[in-house]
């Protein structure tokens, strides 16, 4: 799944939701720091409401909180 999610978010640049399951995929293998600057794009990218930028804002607190706990994943 990840290979195909980088390829998304390099074909399609401006897809929020592209970079939002790719972080979330990073961050579910436990390498919240690389998944941060992920989900901060997704949140970017996403704009201020609907879905994706719910879901965006969701999984960069995830991170944020991952990476909080847990000093070693950076």
């Amino acid at each position: 799944a990840e290979s195909v999610l980088r390829l998304m978010v390099e074909r399609h640049p401006d897809a929020a939701v592209a970079y939002n399951n790719l972080a979330q995929t990073v961050l579910d293998q436990g390498r919240a720091g690389e998944a941060l600057p992920l989900a901060q794009r997704a949140v970017a990218l996403a704009g201020e409401e609907g879905p994706v930028a719910a879901a965006a804002r969701d999984t960069l607190a995830s991170v944020t909180r991952s990476l909080s706990t847990d000093p070693q994943k950076r």
